[in-house]
């Protein structure tokens, strides 16, 4: 454009220069021209003289040609004969001629001949001798061919008349009569005759001829001179014709110079102007270029980085690997875009919005997985499909709309003959998509992942299966694959044949998509014209582009100057013309397009709402594989509630309606398919998540309460002695808050500023339901809801669940704190021909009566069947019958029918509402426990319910009776028939008693198990069949003439109820529970069950007095119900809080920096060299050993306590190489020196969620406590082994130091038995409680033992008696223990064998003696409540506390 108006500006002034020459040569053309025109006169004069001279030479030329030409035709006559003579002659050879010489006497013709030859040669009178002598000549055949034929004399022709005439001298006769030579020399005299004859007529034409040429050639002769004077004057005028168009054409030349000049500058203008806009946008490419083309190493570099590596990870971590390339690729001096971006640098903006058409989600991260996925299939150099990791089905529904136009193909490798259909797709060139692929591929797709094409005769072939199919590949083929799986696990082998890409929904996607959902129903007119205007603006740039394309296509394109041509000129001119109207348009439909938008976002709230519920619901398969629900069902939730919801007066009312409808109609639909455990996390996912897109929640906060522990620094400072109720726990979470939450920064000085304050409040029963300190800060008011929520976890985490229910309800209100009802018919409502409901079941739970009942209500015939083992058959055939009849099928126990799920979720996805065959009426129900093998897509589209038992004495008292009948009631109502028990009591009022006793103890033992180790050290899943079973025994035990109290508590307690219990311990508590109810005391009506007198059998009475008795029952159970003491609620609570906060710390992702606090690489490093700086030394056996530690006894036997010792080294040495060896490796793995591996990878989480990783515990001791807590236990641990090891035996052994307390306690009895020379079977401990903490010594005999605790109860060390604990206290420190060996040792009567665990969660592997691993012994104390009471307690001693 800048040489264009340079050229304008020059072709102006060549206009102005040139304009007086083309006068000045206007007037010297027309003085040329009278010249010119004088000449050309007398030229014309000239030229008419020699006209007419050429005319009559022209005439005389004619009449010479004609004469010519009538002679020729004359003499044409005869020449035909003279050339056949003369041809004849020419072969006459010597010994012809002799021939004819040989005759002596010549024949007649051959004399003949010879006369007539020798008349024409002139050779005088004939005689033979003569005609022999011509014969002989030399020269006779010479004289023959130069023969003067044009001079022969008449009177030689008369003479030879004769011989012509004469019949006999013919060429045949004389041939016949003579010889060849004759015939010829026959053949020449004819010949001669007729040529006389015909000279005759031709000589007076060729005189004539001779006087035309003579006069022609007179004439010709003044012709020349003629033209030669002519030639003169043309000559003469040429030369000025040529002069005078030199001058015109200079004329012409600069006229047209001109001319063109004025085209051009037109031209050129009407180019500047069509090109203007286009010289502006030219110019900032051009600038735009210039820079890319600098920045293409590094860009191009990053995006091939991309292509292959970055594809199966989250937007998130994307970001960040993107981040730390351009960081390092600028620290190498990598040019390289400070803006890239894998979209910019491989697609177009026009494609990119052209797969959005085609149902692309909106967001970066889709556009860039397209964009890798189109790499992958498009560069034959990668060589890799697409594996689409795709739960959502979003990468599936673009692949089918953007390749249907190719044919696209849509395989399962469920179906049997997916190879065969492959292979037809290869050979055709159509693209196919493997849909739901799993974790492992189909070895015979190995030679199509790899490209393994190879060429036959010129062809290209792939091999199939294995390689026993071959097909003809073409090179249009294309392969897709996706999988359902939302976090799958590939191996390398699959990874390094696939290029991964992550597909899973965006937020920022998902919320566009809801949007559009949303719009479409309440505005469907405003989404309707959103997508029209999207394809009018998409198809308006496209054509923008076109023409932007054409002008440049169109400008390089064009020969010699653009300027010069006019079709050009002419389309560039229409192009801009269209161009301009196309802006136009463009601006149009985008402001269009933006005024739809301004009123599509006040629909915003709503969905952003809803994508926030869905990443809620997408996280929930973590917890459980049931609980899955796919994007579609999802949605069809969210249009329902929109669809059904009513109009309200404002649109802000109608906008929170909505709103809080979504919310409230996923929650129901989503909590009744979770068990009970779970919905209170949902509604605290849910919460959280929603207040966190809100901003109200930070993502320090998120991180500390999910986190704590990753926070808590080794090098706090110590806690001041006025915070001594504070536990180091408790204070290390405390100054977390302080230091990374704004909220909490006062948090410290205002607990040493007001410790009385804190500690009120600490020590209260149920803090989170009063006011917060309100000391020096006002914290009730200062703190949100969720940081109430941080502060109770740092001081009162057992009532951190109960503080999350608060928070739900100040938030979302009490409805997402009370879980929805069982609701079986909205369950049905909400299901179609194509959508089964299925039962997820529980131990305990069975929901087939129940439906079955309901379904006979509602008219409804159910067909159903159990899988199992052979059972395939059947329920393949009661779907098939269902859907032809429409009636329901039930399939029941499908986890037992593994081999199974993969034709079961053919046949589920097959069901088509739409098909004919499949009655409408028909209803698919299934019911299955929890397993990771039951097909997802079935899971994602089904109305999900749960099922399980009852919770609480109430609820399942209210069960059993519920279920019961009066005639089971009445079993002994005989009116006589039984004989009275001993007592006089009838046999009917002892059942009725024992009967309800029955139940209760069945209600108690599952209500138990909510105590967790407290109430059983094992989980026992005891179900209503053991309540059968055991009723029928007490039937039969009552039929007997009196009641065998201990054959039923043997046989219900021992042999039904105890045949399910593993651990001995958990056995003596069944026996202690039961015996509470069988015992002749129940036949009494004043009898309780507790201390509370609440819970006790009803007098006798029918069935609606039992159960009105049980409905007056309290809803919540008190711990002293079970016998109990009331902390056994704070360690519920705590369980219930561990479970929530785990649960919730389970489904998180790794913790980020967002916030701008540290990285978790740069936590999980600041941890590991934390560990390593404090890590002990290894112990050395050979240099740190004292002289009394390594000793043997007096006969010579080893000491066993320093056969303890040296195991006990062995063991801590083991652990700390694997700590300091695995550290290291994690620092170089974190630091990129060597590779993450899955170890290590675990062990990077569990640095981030502040737990013992794996490659510890698997070599470390029992124990339950944070990362923290437990690096800083297992320092004292080896420094109390060192102390050992250097020092000998201490006076008291800290127990809960020792890496193996059952081998210190074996080796205890192996020392005493060595020592007194007698059998370790008989010896056993005897225990006395010493009621100090410290001793100055050790023990004659026996050792001493510390550092114990008493977990429900406490020491009395004024009595010498167990206590209970003292409230809010459920753990407490006992004093020093002596054990002392004694032989055949019996436990007094009045002592509780008292049951020590490591950890206090009491469970372990049993052993091969029958107890647990956890457990060590039973130590025995001194009580004056018996046995069974403590038992009841769960009261037991540990070594080491959680924290």
């Amino acid at each position: 454009m800048r040489e264009t108006n340079e050229f304008i500006a020059v072709k102006k002034k060549e206009i102005l220069e040139q304009q007086p020459l083309l006068e000045e040569s206007t007037v010297k053309n027309t003085k040329l021209m009278a010249v010119l025109k004088v000449r050309q006169e007398k030229a014309g004069a000239v030229r008419v003289t020699v006209s007419a001279q050429e005319t009559e030479a022209s005439e005389q030329q004619k009449v010479a040609a004609a004469l010519k030409a009538e002679a020729h035709a004359d003499l044409a006559v005869a020449m035909p004969q003279l050339e056949a003579a003369e041809k004849a002659l020419q072969a006459l050879d010597k010994s012809s001629i002799n021939e004819i010489k040989s005759y002596a006497n010549p024949p007649k013709a051959v004399e003949m001949t010879m006369q007539a030859v020798m008349v024409l040669l002139d050779e005088g009178k004939y005689d033979w001798k003569k005609a022999k002598d011509l014969l002989g000549r030399g020269e006779f055949m010479r004289l023959l061919l130069e023969y003067d034929k044009e001079n022969i004399s008449k009177h030689i022709i008369t003479k030879l008349t004769k011989f012509i005439s004469d019949d006999e001298f013919t060429p045949e006769k004389v041939e016949k009569g003579g010889s060849a030579a004759t015939k010829v020399l026959c053949i020449w005299c004819h010949a001669m005759y007729k040529y006389y004859h015909v000279a005759l007529v031709v000589e007076p034409k060729r005189k004539a001829l001779e006087k035309a040429q003579t006069e022609l050639d007179a004439t010709n002769k003044k012709l020349s001179e003629a033209q030669a004077a002519l030639k003169a004057v043309e000559d003469e005028l040429q030369v000025l014709q040529e002069e005078f168009n030199t001058s015109v054409k200079a004329k012409a030349d600069l006229q047209e110079s001109i001319e063109t000049s004025k085209r051009q500058l037109g031209n050129a203008e009407i180019l500047t102007e069509s090109l203007g806009s286009e010289s502006e946008r030219w110019t900032v490419q051009i600038e735009a270029l210039g820079k890319d083309v600098a920045m293409l190493p590094g860009d191009v570099f990053l995006a091939a980085a991309s292509i292959i590596y970055f594809g199966a990870f989250t937007p998130v971590f994307r970001t960040e690997i993107v981040r730390q390339w351009l960081d390092a690729a600028k620290a190498a001096k990598v040019p390289v875009s400070d803006n890239y971006s894998l979209v910019r640098t491989l697609a177009d903006p026009m494609q990119v919005r052209d797969w959005q058409i085609h149902s692309l989600p909106t967001d970066v991260t889709s556009a860039e997985n397209a964009v890798l996925c189109l790499a992958s299939c498009e560069s034959a150099k990668l060589a890799r499909w697409p594996l689409m990791i795709d739960p959502q089905g979003q990468a599936s529904k673009w692949i089918k709309a953007e390749q249907s136009k190719r044919g696209l193909k849509v395989l399962k490798m469920s179906d049997p003959k997916y190879i065969n259909k492959l292979g037809t797709a290869i050979c055709n060139g159509t693209p196919i998509l493997i849909d739901d692929v799993e974790e492992t591929l189909d070895p015979a797709l190995e030679s199509v992942l790899l490209k393994q094409v190879y060429t036959v005769d010129g062809e290209p072939m792939i091999n199939l299966g294995g390689g026993d199919h071959a097909v003809r590949y073409d090179d249009m083929f294309r392969l897709y694959l996706s999988t359902k799986m939302a976090n799958p696990h590939y191996l390398p082998e699959v990874c390094i044949k696939v290029t991964l890409i992550n597909f899973t929904v965006t937020m920022e996607g998902l919320e566009d998509q809801m949007l559009g959902d949303v719009v479409s129903i309440e505005k469907s007119e405003l989404e309707e014209q959103k997508s029209a205007v999207l394809r009018r603006v998409a198809e308006a740039k496209k054509r923008k582009k076109q023409l932007e394309n054409l002008i440049l296509e169109k400008l390089e394109s064009a020969q010699g100057n653009v300027l010069d041509s006019p079709d050009v000129i002419k389309t560039l001119e229409r192009s801009q013309t269209n161009g301009t109207l196309l802006i136009k348009q463009l601006a149009e439909s985008e402001e269009k397009e933006r005024t739809i938008n301004e009123s599509r976002e006040e629909y915003r709230p709503i969905a952003k709402r809803a994508a926030i519920l869905y990443f809620v619901v997408a996280d929930l398969p973590l917890i459980d594989p049931m609980y899955q629900y796919s994007l579609d069902y999802f949605k069809r939730i969210v249009r329902l509630i929109i669809e059904q919801s009513e109009s309200h007066p404002t649109f802000a009312e109608h906008l929170t309606a909505l709103t809080e409808a979504v919310t409230e109609t996923v929650y129901r639909a989503v909590c009744r398919g979770l068990f009970n455990r779970h919905k209170i996390v949902f509604s605290v996912m849910a919460c959280s998540a929603i207040q966190r897109g809100a901003g109200l929640i930070t993502a320090p906060e998120w991180a500390v309460f999910n986190r704590p522990g990753s926070f808590v620094k080794s090098d706090r400072e110590s806690k001041p002695p006025s915070l001594a109720f504070v536990d180091e726990t408790a204070y290390d979470l405390a100054d977390v808050l302080t230091r990374t939450i704004p909220a909490f920064k006062n948090l410290i000085p205002d607990m040493k500023a007001n410790p009385d304050v804190w500690a009120e409040w600490m020590g209260l029963e149920e803090p989170q339901n009063h006011a917060f300190p309100k000391a020096g800060v006002d914290w009730d008011t200062v703190l949100t809801p969720f940081q109430k929520c941080l502060l109770i976890r740092c001081f009162r985490e057992e009532k951190s669940s109960m503080q999350m229910l608060i928070y739900v309800d100040s938030t979302l209100g009490s409805k997402y704190v009370e879980a929805p009802a069982f609701d079986l018919k909205q369950a049905f409502l909400d299901s179609a021909v194509d959508r089964p409901i299925i039962f997820i079941l529980s131990q305990g739970s069975d929901p087939t009566e129940g439906f079955l009942k309901w379904a006979a209500e509602h008219g409804k015939k159910v067909r159903y069947v159990a899988l199992g083992q052979g059972q395939e058959g059947p329920a393949r055939r009661l779907i098939e019958g269902g859907k032809k009849m429409g009636e329901w099928v039930l399939l029941q126990n499908c986890h037992l029918g593994k081999s199974f799920m993969g034709e079961l979720q053919e046949t589920v996805a097959g069901l088509d509402p739409s098909d004919k065959m499949v009655k409408e009426d028909f209803r698919l129900w299934i019911t299955s426990m929890p397993v990771d093998y039951f097909p997802i897509p079935i899971l994602q589209n089904s109305i999900k319910i749960t099922n399980e038992a009852p919770s609480g004495i109430k609820a399942n008292m209210t069960r059993c009776f519920n279920e019961m009948k009066e005639a089971e009631l009445s079993t002994f109502d005989d009116g006589g028939r039984w004989r009275p028990l001993p007592s006089g009591k009838p046999k009917s009022y002892a059942f009725k008693k024992l009967l309800y006793g029955l139940c209760f103890f069945h209600s108690a033992i599952l209500e138990r198990r909510k105590f967790g180790p407290l109430g059983w050290n094992n989980k026992y899943e005891w179900n209503d069949t053991d309540l059968i079973v055991s009723k029928d025994w007490l039937r039969l035990f009552l039929c007997q003439d009196d009641v065998p109290w201990d054959s039923m508590v043997y046989i219900i307690g021992e042999i039904n109820y105890g045949g399910r219990v593993t651990d001995p311990l958990d056995r003596l508590c069944l026996a202690s529970i039961l015996k509470t109810y069988f015992t002749p005391d129940i036949l009494d009506d004043s009898y309780v069950f507790s201390v509370s007198g609440i819970y006790k059998a009803p007098p006798e009475g029918n069935l609606d007095l039992y159960r009105q008795a049980i409905s007056d029952l309290p809803r919540i159970d008190e711990p002293e119900m079970f016998g109990m003491h009331q902390n056994a609620s704070i360690r519920y609570q705590f369980q219930e809080s561990s479970i929530l906060l785990d649960t919730l710390l389970s489904i998180q992702p790794r913790a980020s920096s967002k916030g701008g606090g540290p990285s978790p690489e740069e936590l999980v490093k600041q941890k590991a060299q934390e560990i390593l700086d404090i890590l002990p030394d290894l112990l050395d056996l050979e240099t740190e050993a004292g002289p009394t530690s390594l000793t043997v006894m007096e006969n010579g036997v080893p000491n066993s306590l320093s056969t303890v010792l040296r195991h006990e080294v062995e063991k801590f040495n083991k652990l700390l190489k694997q700590q300091r060896k695995t550290l290291l490796e994690l620092q170089k793995a974190i630091a990129g020196l060597t590779v993450l591996s899955e170890v290590l990878d675990k062990m990077y989480t569990d640095f981030l969620n502040d737990k013992v990783p794996g490659l510890w515990a698997s070599v470390s001791y029992l124990s339950m406590k944070p990362l923290g807590a437990w690096v800083k236990n297992m320092v004292q641990r080896v420094a109390h082994c060192r102390t050992w090891l250097k020092n000998g035996e201490p006076e008291a052994f800290w127990l809960p130091g020792l890496f193996s307390p059952h081998g210190f306690m074996t080796g205890v009895l192996q020392g005493h038995a060595r020592r007194h020379l007698i059998s370790v079977d008989v010896l056993s401990f005897s225990f006395k409680i010493l009621p100090t903490d410290t001793v100055e010594s050790g023990p004659e005999s026996g050792v001493y033992i510390k550092g114990m605790y008493a977990d429900s109860f406490q020491y009395d060390r004024t009595r010498g008696l167990m206590a209970d604990s003292s409230p809010g206290e459920s753990y407490a420190p006992l004093p020093v223990i002596l054990l002392l060996p004694k032989e055949h040792h019996k436990p007094p009567p009045s002592s509780y064998p008292c049951p020590a665990y490591i950890t206090t969660s009491r469970q372990g592997v049993l052993s091969s003696l029958g107890a647990s691993t956890n457990f060590i012994l039973c130590v025995e104390f001194e009580t004056d409540l018996g046995r069974d009471y403590w038992t009841r307690k769960g009261a037991a001693m540990v070594c080491q506390l959680p924290h």
